[in-house]
């Protein structure tokens, strides 16, 4: 809350790249839709709280932009290579 005051009245279910990591190497995501899913939640957090026209607005839309186009990647990876989520 000091950090970002407020934060946890605009966003109901925050989401963050820490938690994500937990959450991979606790083995908790058993379908790589759950995986995209908290990335969009994160990106989706960091629009909804930060203003629009902001340094860390602008940064999340890049984020989510590149995001997905590399989760698109890994989704379809290119044969020969093995996806482990």
């Amino acid at each position: 809350e000091s950090y970002a005051p407020g934060y946890f009245k605009v966003v109901r279910q925050p989401m963050d790249f820490c938690t994500m990591y937990t959450r991979i190497l606790d083995e908790d995501y058993s379908t790589w839709e759950m995986f995209v899913s908290d990335f969009e939640l994160m990106c989706s957090n960091a629009l909804t709280y930060n203003l629009k026209g902001s340094k860390v607005h602008s940064v999340a839309l890049r984020m989510r932009e590149k995001g997905r186009r590399l989760l698109q990647q890994a989704r379809n990876p290119p044969r020969g290579v093995r996806r482990t989520l």
